[in-house]
């Protein structure tokens, strides 16, 4: 939706135009009920309330006739009245600009209008940049809370999420509404009598509010850790209405993306080894590929390089076709044999774990030599404890630092060795969900 200063009329038709191949939304144009919806939002504007009454017309209600406004008709049976919707929309249109001096467009009315009409499966709109989505939002998060619900807001970053929620705060606050975001660890612990006794959760205070914002892995995350670690981070806050930004990134371009609890299992720390043996071979295998005018020649046997090269008597010269496929092959077969041939010590329970793991543990080894670069995948940390450590940048999308997550199959612990840091032990995924599981499975209504 774009407005470009076109009138009610000229909005009506490119709805129309853009919208021939959904039924119901041409109905809303077609039958007239989105041109006298509008109306009705100006009239109720320069109008009194019907309801509750304030003593004056909406557009020269102050904060406090909208907080006692808000206050009277908040989660009652009246704001899920259709007849309602256009009183309700005026006066948010006051309190925006209360908040902002800015008056709502007939493009954002009728983007509110549209995603509030009845419509069992959540509604998805394409509004232009500049057409005011953050506001739309918030218009939007507004009618629900006052209809009892709670939303999730979710953007397309962590950064995004904690300044909406900063600056929208107090146009929420205006209408009696607690918005937060669940960026960052503000919890509080609590004591509830569960299934199995009493037990201690840990809330996430964020979710005692009104409104959260946040980025989906970040609601991923809170809700993995409320549904199978069972610590309680959501608190009673079930799924409410949920407001997507960017859409399309989330569900289409990143639908496979996942977000993962993962934990050190007993005994990991033993794959360290491992991982070193592996790296070494990778650096010594290196230094024996010379690359000559013509192709990529192996090295078997003793040389020095002192600006040329100079071969042992003994050496052997192979020459490889394909850089790729020769160092996975040398490494995975170097795997086996120091795993099988035990001259590397392993635990049993270990042992058929790494030899099912070889590929991955070669690939991930290759691929922190050759592929992943420093300040474009990842970048070198300070963790809480002051030692550096190796924090995966999403750089494909948000470009966000994550620095509580790790690579997995020994990438993390390869991409250490490189740096020369300390070593973890290997984690493994306790408990995943994609984006497109989450937005299935998980949210039942949800606008976008």
């Amino acid at each position: 939706m774009t407005s470009e200063e076109r009138t009610l009329e000229e909005l009506l038709r490119e709805i129309l135009r853009l919208n021939y191949d959904k039924p119901k939304i041409c109905d809303l144009v077609n039958e007239g009920i989105l041109s006298v919806q509008v109306n009705k939002v100006m009239k109720a504007f320069e109008n009194d309330s019907e309801v509750f009454p304030q003593g004056n017309e909406i557009k020269h209600w102050n904060k406090v006739n909208i907080r006692n406004w808000a206050d009277s008709i908040k989660g009652t049976e009246i704001t899920k009245n259709p007849e309602f919707l256009e009183e309700m929309i005026a006066v948010l249109k006051r309190t925006n600009f209360l908040y902002c001096k800015h008056n709502l467009r007939i493009t954002q009315v009728l983007a509110i209008l549209l995603f509030v009409s009845p419509n069992e499966q959540g509604r998805l709109l394409q509004i232009s940049t500049g057409e005011g989505k953050t506001t739309i939002c918030a218009m939007l998060a507004s009618i629900k809370v006052l209809q009892g619900e709670n939303v999730d807001i979710i953007t397309s970053s962590p950064i995004l999420a904690k300044r909406d929620a900063e600056e929208r705060e107090s146009f929420y606050k205006i209408l009696g509404i607690s918005c937060g975001s669940n960026e960052g660890e503000d919890y509080s612990l609590s004591i509830v009598d569960g299934r199995n006794g009493i037990q201690l959760e840990t809330n996430k205070n964020c979710y005692f509010k009104n409104i959260v914002y946040g980025d989906v892995s970040e609601f991923q995350f809170d809700w993995l850790k409320h549904e199978h670690k069972k610590i309680g981070t959501k608190g009673n806050r079930g799924f409410g209405v949920v407001i997507v930004d960017e859409v399309d990134t989330m569900i289409i371009d990143d639908c496979s993306r996942s977000a993962r609890l993962t934990g050190e299992l007993a005994g990991f720390e033993y794959l360290n080894p491992v991982f070193c043996g592996v790296a070494n071979e990778l650096t010594r295998l290196s230094k024996r590929i010379i690359r000559t005018e013509e192709n990529l020649i192996y090295l078997d046997g003793e040389f020095k390089e002192g600006g040329e090269l100079i071969l042992g008597e003994e050496i052997k010269c192979y020459e490889i076709n394909n850089w790729y496929e020769f160092i996975s092959e040398y490494l995975t077969e170097f795997t086996i044999n120091i795993i099988k041939k035990r001259k590397i010590e392993l635990p049993d329970f270990l042992r058929d774990f790494c030899l099912k793991s070889v590929e991955e543990f070669v690939k991930s080894a290759i691929e922190s030599w050759n592929v992943y670069q420093e300040k474009i995948e990842y970048l070198t940390v300070k963790g809480k404890n002051e030692n550096s450590n190796i924090a995966p940048v999403d750089y494909e999308s948000t470009g966000i630092v994550q620095e509580n997550e790790t690579f997995s199959d020994g990438l993390h612990q390869f991409l250490q060795i490189k740096h020369g840091l300390k070593l973890t032990p290997e984690s493994v995924a306790t408990s995943f969900v994609s984006n497109m599981g989450y937005f299935k499975n998980m949210v039942l209504r949800y606008m976008g």
